[in-house]
């Protein structure tokens, strides 16, 4: 590949990034998420093997492909969202490093890991703190033995298979991410105003293909290991569209009503066991479910807003670790 190709195209620029986890041993706990392996998956070419778990790229993938420019099209750099399935923090900071050395700024890298089960008991025990306030992205947190997935203040259980490595086969290099399913649920639950604006058509785009690709992916998703991400999908679903949505826009149809997400009364989830303020105080559990509802549906006008979306990922998503990594 050219020096020019290099320089506007994401496949050449994360592939170092590869060859050093592989080379430092981190590749087994690293999951690439969004950007290349999104673009993989909307493409027609892909080839599916999920019994194996690999997804590997045609030959035409990388040729003029749009997708894999550097930058969006409102001019912003692409990001990498790099998941360390890990509570370690060298092990994490040993994949950023590696992130730094071989990508630096060329992509907007996020790295992050496995949450402590402490940071959601403090969101737990302080509902109306600014910790929980102020979290608006879900985590991944290990509780003891068990993983939850959350967006106070709401978590479920997240099966440690949701987490299982597939391997995406780009150029003849292996690289280390989540399967299909996981990745659509990645998008319908990272924040708590359900599935973005910007990434809309994109959504749609990956599972259509992923659906006419791997028709029982709907079972995976509903009633297999991802169970615990396709709730919280409906609670977010719920949050931003129950009550005051015309009927009509309560829905969102997947794949062409393969799966329908449909919103339903907030009040439900009083007494439902992924609501983590559930037998408080009446007054605590309403005011905690209309925030969480005012925070949904405030973030879904911005992300709606195409300025603050572009000014937001220009000078403010690199500059505030405290929200985009539940600090």
């Amino acid at each position: 590949m050219s020096a020019s190709a290099a320089e506007s195209n994401c496949v050449a620029v994360v592939a170092p990034f590869v060859e050093g986890l592989q080379q430092a041993g981190l590749t087994h706990y690293v999951r690439l998420m969004g950007g290349v392996g999104s673009a993989a998956l909307m493409h027609p070419g892909t080839h599916f093997d999920d019994v194996s778990g690999y997804l590997e790229t045609s030959r035409d993938f990388t040729t003029d492909n749009p997708k894999l420019g550097l930058a969006r099209e409102n001019g912003t750099p692409r990001d990498l969202d790099t998941l360390v399935v890990s509570q370690d923090p060298n092990i994490i900071q040993a994949v950023a490093d590696v992130a730094e050395q071989t990508i630096g700024n060329r992509l907007q890298v996020e790295v992050f890991g496995l949450q402590p089960g402490l940071k959601l008991y403090d969101q737990t025990s302080s509902p109306f703190g600014i910790r929980a306030l102020k979290t608006v992205l879900s985590d991944r947190y290990v509780c003891g033995d068990a993983l939850k997935k959350s967006i106070f203040p709401f978590a479920v259980d997240l099966d440690p298979d949701a987490l299982r490595p597939w391997t995406l086969v780009v150029d003849g290099q292996q690289w280390p991410t989540l399967g299909p399913g996981a990745t659509l649920l990645n998008y319908l639950t990272r924040s708590i105003s359900g599935l973005r604006p910007k990434d809309t058509d994109k959504f749609h785009d990956m599972a259509a293909n992923v659906f006419n690709k791997l028709p029982d992916i709907d079972e995976w998703i509903v009633d297999g290991p991802g169970r615990g991400e396709w709730q919280l999908a409906g609670i977010l679903q719920t949050l931003r569209r129950s009550n005051s949505w015309p009927r009509r826009k309560r829905e969102l149809a997947i794949a062409g009503g393969a799966l329908s997400l449909r919103a339903g009364s907030i009040e439900d989830y009083r007494d439902d066991p992924s609501f983590v303020l559930r037998d408080r105080d009446p007054a605590v559990e309403g005011l905690a479910l209309w925030i969480a509802t005012a925070k949904s549906r405030a973030l879904g006008i911005a992300e709606s807003n195409e300025l603050i979306v572009k000014l937001w990922q220009r000078f403010g998503e690199r500059h505030v670790d405290s929200i985009t990594h539940n600090q």
